[in-house]
């Protein structure tokens, strides 16, 4: 594996010339199961070709629980995050979430859009920056899910406003872009244009050729972003949960769903597992006809989620998203995160029972050896767990595959460190 940008900045011709791959496997009715959906998993190999800094990236032999272990800067939320772009090929605004959730918490102010979309591209310090940028995200699968290849192409763009062309100093929207656009510092804006291309299986429920395996979309700032994508045949349910994105979820609304499909009950005993005083969870309504999660607490009673610590809070956000991307693939970074090792055991069997129950794919990324070995226990089975470990960031190294038995023989009887 090579997780350095390439030092050669392809051009528009390139790009566009290049083909996306091969011919794509026509499948026939009889090789998928239920719903027009080919058994097996929803992604037995993913492939990374070109995505932030990594390149040539391959993750063969997926399980139903796929960990990646590395140390710092490895690659291991890119990873995921190409996972959610793959899973979303079309799809503007998550593209975008992407490119400025790595901003949260970070910088007290966010990027321009339209820098914060490049960062997901390849870049390469060999280029001094003085031409516009271009750059190119590649990626390919294999397994049930319909899409096989896909691409983005992020050209850099550069104009003025109208007003200034025209020399309107007194125009309606001269005005406009004096108080929100900043005009008076700057008459030249910038963007970028974002070309998105996807490849896929043909099926019973799809043409063979359709005007929708591609979508283009422009950004530019300081503009707001207005997504115009509707939703796709193409997208597979996903959902990716950062280390602070229990902050940010409606957990009521998730409450909601678990209630829908009865496994409220099962969320609140996992719970009672990190917090023994939990009694219940319901939904009351709150300021303004709010929806807001309250727990049933046996020493300080009826108690707004938001009161609680962020291990509750953690588990009880991935918990009630697994029935919401029931047939597609989970995302979680750092897995562990704010939950102590004395409840990852049962918050991993839970994970891993409802993905079974759910059909759902997981891929986590953590640090913690206890984690590792918390779900591995939870993940009976050497067909459903799969460990990958990364290399540093530049090194030759290749990334290293392994069963449940051989992380089990190298943890259990050689004591081994295998992060």
């Amino acid at each position: 594996m090579v997780v350095t940008g390439e030092c050669r900045r392809p051009t528009f011709a390139e790009l566009f010339a290049e083909p996306l791959g091969g011919q794509s496997e026509v499948l026939t009715q009889s090789q998928y199961g239920g719903g027009g959906e080919r058994m097996g998993w929803r992604l037995d190999e993913f492939n990374i070709d070109r995505f932030r800094g990594l390149q040539n990236v391959r993750l063969t032999g997926l399980g139903r629980i796929n960990l990646l272990v590395g140390p710092n800067d490895s690659g291991k939320t890119s990873i995921l995050e190409a996972l959610s772009v793959f899973a979303n090929p079309l799809d503007d605004y998550n593209l975008v979430s992407l490119a400025v959730d790595r901003d949260r918490g970070v910088v007290p102010f966010f990027q321009p859009l339209p820098e914060s979309l490049k960062w997901l591209f390849p870049q390469c310090a060999a280029i001094d920056g003085t031409e516009h940028y271009s750059g190119e995200i590649r990626m390919s699968a294999s397994g049930s899910y319909r899409v096989s290849e896909m691409s983005a192409v992020y050209r850099e763009l550069v104009g003025v406003f109208a007003s200034a062309l025209n020399g309107d100093t007194e125009s309606p929207d001269r005005e406009t872009d004096r108080r929100v656009k900043g005009f008076d510092e700057d008459p030249v804006r910038r963007g970028a244009e974002i070309d998105l291309k996807v490849k896929y299986h043909p099926g019973p429920d799809l043409p063979t050729v359709s005007d929708a395996h591609s979508f283009t979309f422009r950004v530019w700032e300081p503009e707001s972003f207005e997504t115009a994508r509707k939703p796709s045949a193409f997208s597979l349910r996903s959902e990716l949960l950062a280390p602070f994105s229990h902050r940010s979820h409606s957990l009521s609304s998730r409450f909601s769903y678990a209630l829908e499909h009865g496994i409220q009950r099962s969320v609140i005993d996992l719970m009672r597992q990190i917090d023994p005083q939990i009694r219940d969870i319901e939904i009351l309504s709150g300021r303004f006809d709010r929806a807001v999660l309250h727990v049933k607490h046996e020493l300080s009673g009826l108690v707004p989620i938001s009161m609680f610590g962020e291990g509750v809070r953690r588990a009880l956000s991935i918990a009630l998203t697994v029935p919401g991307v029931e047939g597609g693939i989970l995302l979680i970074d750092e897995i562990d995160a704010a939950i102590h090792t004395s409840a990852l055991v049962n918050l991993f069997q839970f994970i891993v029972n409802a993905c079974r129950q759910y059909n759902v794919q997981l891929f986590a990324t953590t640090h913690s050896l206890e984690a590792v070995d918390a779900l591995m226990e939870s993940a009976a089975g050497s067909d459903e767990f799969v460990f990958f470990r990364l290399p540093t960031m530049g090194e030759s190294a290749t990334l290293v595959r392994l069963d449940r038995e051989k992380v089990r023989i190298l943890r259990e009887d050689l004591g081994q460190e295998v992060r």
